[in-house]
C-alpha cells in the first residue's frame, strides 16, 4: 500500500498543469476524503494508473520533470523532513530510499555509496512498462537532483543519468536539470554522483519547512535534559529523538551517549534491561502517540519508528495494543467529536 500523501501531491501537480483531477478521482476510484486522510493508503495499482494516466492529460510534455522542479516544499511530507534533517546529501539519499521502500514502493529503489561514486538505481515493479512510467521515473530523479543542488553549496550535478525509456523528442528540460550526462534506452534507471559531492553539509534553503517540527524537537530535547541518571533512562530519551530521524540503531544511540556499543550493552545489562527491549518500549509509546494524533500516514509512522515494511509495523502495533492503527485512530476521532 502507498500513502495517500503521494497521490495527493501528484493530483495537485496535475491540477497546476491543466488536468481536471475531479474526473481522474472517479476514474481511479479515490475520493477527496481519502486524499485528505493522513492515515489513508492506496493500492500499487491505483498509484501506477495515476502515474500513467495523469501525465498524458497534462498540458506539459515533460510533466514529471517540471512537476519535480515546481513541487511546493512539504508536498511529500515526512520524506522531505527525512532529507532536510540529514547532515549531508549522502545520508539524506540513504534515508529517502529507505523511506520510499516503506511508504511508496512503486519501484525497487536502491542507494549504494562506496568509493568515488554513489548510485541510486530504480527498477519498475512490473505493473506498467518503463515507457508508460517515463514521467514517474524522471520525476523521482529530478526531485533528487533539484533538492540536492538546492541544499548543497556549491550545488553538485550528477555524473551520469540513465533512463530505461526511449529518448524523447526534446531533452532541453532534462539538460537543464541534469546537465549533458544523459543516456536513454538503458537496462535500468541510474543516477550517479561523486561521493565527495554528496558528503558536503546540507544547508537548509527552506527553514520555514523545518519550523513545522521545531516545537516537537524542543520538547524532545527538554525531555532528554530531564532524563534520570540511569543509563536505561538516558537511552530511552535518546531513542525518542533519534527515531524521529529514522535511526534508532544501537550504534547511533551509543554515539549519542558517548559510549561504545559494547560498553552500552554492558551498562544496560547491569540495570537488568536489554537494548532491544528499550527500542520496543519506545516504539510502542511513539506509535500510540502518532496514531492518536492522526497527522501522519501509517507508512510515515513506520519509517519514523525504523520498520522496514508497513506490515511489520502493523503486526507490532497489534502486539502492543491488541488493536489496529485504524481502529485506534477511529476510536480517538469518535471520542474527540463526542
Amino acid at each position: 500500500m502507498i500513502g495517500s500523501v503521494f497521490l495527493r501531491a501528484l493530483m495537485e501537480a496535475g491540477a497546476r498543469y491543466g488536468v481536471q483531477v475531479a474526473g481522474l478521482h472517479d476514474e481511479l476510484g479515490v475520493s477527496e476524503a481519502l486524499l485528505d486522510d493522513a492515515g489513508a493508503s492506496v493500492s500499487l495499482d491505483v498509484a501506477t494508473r495515476a502515474w500513467v494516466t495523469l501525465p498524458a492529460l497534462a498540458n506539459e510534455p515533460d510533466f514529471g520533470l517540471v512537476a519535480a522542479e515546481t513541487m511546493p516544499p512539504g508536498s511529500y511530507g515526512e520524506l522531505e523532513y527525512a532529507v532536510l534533517s540529514s547532515p549531508n546529501a549522502k545520508e539524506a539519499l540513504a534515508r529517502a530510499v529507505r523511506f520510499q521502500r516503506v511508504t511508496y514502493a512503486m519501484s525497487d529503489l536502491t542507494f549504494a555509496s562506496s568509493g568515488p561514486h554513489s548510485v541510486i538505481r530504480s527498477r519498475s515493479l512490473g505493473l506498467a512498462s518503463d515507457e508508460e512510467l517515463r514521467h514517474y521515473i524522471e520525476h523521482g530523479f529530478a526531485f533528487v537532483a533539484t533538492r540536492v543542488r538546492a541544499l548543497t553549496d556549491p550545488g553538485p550535478r550528477p555524473l551520469r543519468v540513465a533512463f530505461p525509456h526511449a529518448r524523447p523528442a526534446s531533452t532541453l528540460v532534462h539538460q537543464r536539470i541534469f546537465g549533458d550526462v544523459l543516456s536513454f534506452g538503458q537496462p535500468r534507471a541510474e543516477l550517479v554522483y561523486a561521493t565527495s559531492d554528496l558528503e558536503r553539509p546540507l544547508t537548509s534553503r527552506d527553514p520555514s519547512f523545518l519550523e513545522r517540527f521545531a516545537d516537537e524537537d524542543q520538547k524532545l530535547a527538554a525531555a532528554a535534559a530531564r532524563a534520570a541518571s540511569s543509563m536505561k533512562e538516558r537511552v530511552r530519551h535518546v531513542l525518542f529523538t533519534l527515531m524521529r530521524q529514522g535511526d534508532g540503531s544501537m550504534a547511533s544511540v551509543a554515539r549519542a551517549v558517548g559510549q561504545s556499543t559494547r560498553t552500552l550493552q554492558r551498562n544496560l545489562r547491569s540495570e537488568g534491561v536489554g537494548f532491544s527491549e528499550l527500542v520496543d518500549e519506545v516504539r510502542a509509546a511513539e506509535a500510540r502517540r502518532y496514531v492518536v494524533e492522526g497527522k501522519l500516514a501509517y507508512g510515515e509512522i513506520a519509517f519514523r519508528l525504523g520498520f522496514s515494511q508497513q506490515s511489520a509495523f502493523f503486526r507490532a502495533f497489534k502486539r502492543w495494543t491488541r488493536t489496529t492503527p485504524s481502529a485506534m485512530r477511529a476510536n480517538e476521532a469518535t471520542r474527540s467529536r463526542s
